[in-house]
């Protein structure tokens, strides 16, 4: 799975891969909509609206309703540093480097790393289905 989310990342058009760095970097920022959390499938969330209350009574916003779990977060983090690597690079050359790399690639499990959200990987999919520029 994880194999594949890279390489739906790496075909991704410049336009849709600058749309996925802003999206991670809105949830790694703590700045996400639930609209982002929608586009990109995350539906690991944990409700945080007792803790907010709590700590601050009468000031909870619609935007601090949700909050992401820790593996979310951290996902979010490597994708941004992932992504925002990538998008110094052409998209044809993305795609010649990963037609390279692909002998080197290849683990005959095909088990993701851990925390990996499956969310991430459907955004990513999505998003590889629209046409590149």
């Amino acid at each position: 799975m994880f194999e594949a989310y890279n390489e739906a990342l790496v075909q991704l058009s410049d336009e849709g891969l600058k749309e996925m760095y802003l999206n991670f970097m809105l949830i790694y920022m703590g700045e996400y909509t639930e609209e982002v959390l929608e586009r990109c499938q995350v539906d690991e969330v944990q409700l945080a609206h007792t803790a907010c209350r709590v700590l601050h009574p009468g000031r909870i916003s619609p935007r601090h309703h949700h909050q992401v779990t820790e593996e979310v977060l951290g996902f979010s983090e490597m994708a941004t540093m992932r992504i925002g690597q990538l998008l110094d690079q052409p998209r044809a050359v993305r795609i010649q480097s990963l037609q390279e790399s692909a002998p080197a690639r290849s683990d005959p499990t095909g088990a993701p790393p851990r925390g990996v959200p499956t969310g991430a990987c459907a955004c990513v999919a999505s998003l590889s289905l629209t046409p590149a520029a």
